[in-house]
């Protein structure tokens, strides 16, 4: 089997989405969502064959017997398919099968595990932990490799209780802008509920997340763990269209800005200025009233500049370079008002 690369993963899917059950319950059903999610053009396949869970009696996933199923989906859709890892014994076995390795919120901390990952040649998706500071989350991948990964913010344990957990996107775009890393965002364990899924996914693109991981099943109301929080394909659908809206948006020159620490880029703005010559008399709160104008009509000044004079006609004047086109309707609407203001108002240059 070919190893791909996260780079090369990244580059293949803008926006990433991952898709697929919890949990794989039966050869029948990873088939059935397979087939469903290559039709609407899915790359990467959620599929998990262990489930580390917080009650005993839960269930647990159905192990290396779901191997063989996705051996057969890999070669019938040559789909790519990503595993939770919850043992470094099981690494050999996801060997010719499994392309991306999964690392869950549980075992973020697990310093052996994370070793093991660290001399696989394989990409890995490392889930940040339930109460994990971005600062643990980072230092938990440099095990792994930094190059390797692909954070994966599924949300943490606050003060809030309206849902399962809160999605903390301050710290994914920290993660993703201070420290140059690709950051996915797992909006379906963060809700723990369905009807929020799509609102924490477009929130999660729009903010500026790589990506989204979702957890899809043909008849949620069956699953056998987490059923409350899984969609249906014909919703998925939907959340795919938008989601893609929102990230051709994000990405469109003219919204582009710089994040965080990233170092500006010195680019020749393209915004027309216009230098105009004020004078006034002088009153208390003249110059106050002038900017009140400006402020109200949404025009920025780069310039501002005073000075008396011995004139009898008035007593100050000032140059003014606002940033807006001479004709521009704001600036004109303007112009109207501070002509009542002031007894001059001139306009100088346009550049």
């Amino acid at each position: 089997m070919r190893t791909i690369t996260r780079d090369g993963i990244l580059k293949q899917a803008r926006p990433l989405i991952i898709a697929g059950p919890c949990a794989i319950e039966s050869r029948a059903q990873i088939r059935h969502l397979a087939k469903e999610l290559t039709d609407m053009g899915i790359k990467i396949l959620r599929c998990q064959l262990w489930k580390p869970r917080t009650d005993r009696d839960s269930f647990q996933g159905v192990g290396l017997a779901g191997l063989k199923w996705l051996k057969e989906i890999k070669k019938e859709f040559g789909i790519l398919i990503a595993t939770e890892i919850v043992d470094k014994d099981h690494l050999k076995h996801l060997n010719g099968t499994t392309d991306i390795l999964w690392v869950g919120a549980r075992n973020m901390q697990n310093y052996e595990l994370l070793k093991a990952l660290g001399k696989d040649k394989r990409p890995v998706i490392l889930k940040r932990g339930l109460i994990a500071t971005i600062d643990e989350w980072l230092k938990a991948a440099k095990y792994i490799g930094l190059g390797k990964v692909i954070l994966c913010e599924r949300g943490i344990r606050t003060g809030a209780d309206a849902m399962r957990f809160t999605l903390d996107l301050n710290g994914a775009l920290v993660a993703k802008y201070d420290h140059s890393m690709p950051v996915i965002i797992d909006p379906s364990h963060t809700a723990g509920r369905s009807d929020m899924v799509p609102y924490l996914a477009y929130a999660g693109i729009a903010a500026g997340a790589d990506g989204i991981v979702v957890e899809v099943h043909h008849e949620p109301h069956k699953a056998l763990c987490d059923a409350s929080q899984q969609i249906t394909p014909v919703v998925f659908q939907e959340i795919i269209s938008k989601v893609n809206a929102i990230y051709k948006l994000r990405h469109q020159k003219e919204f582009t800005i710089n994040h965080f620490g990233a170092p500006s880029k010195k680019t020749k703005s393209a915004q027309p200025k216009t230098l105009l010559f004020l004078a006034v008399t002088n009153r208390v709160g003249i110059l106050k009233d002038i900017l009140t104008v400006f402020s109200d009509f949404d025009l920025n000044l780069s310039k501002l500049e005073s000075q008396s004079t011995k004139t009898k006609e008035w007593d100050y004047s000032f140059e003014i370079e606002v940033e807006s086109a001479s004709n521009e309707s704001r600036l004109t609407a303007a112009l109207k008002i501070l002509r009542k203001l002031c007894l001059v108002t001139k306009i100088l240059k346009e550049s």
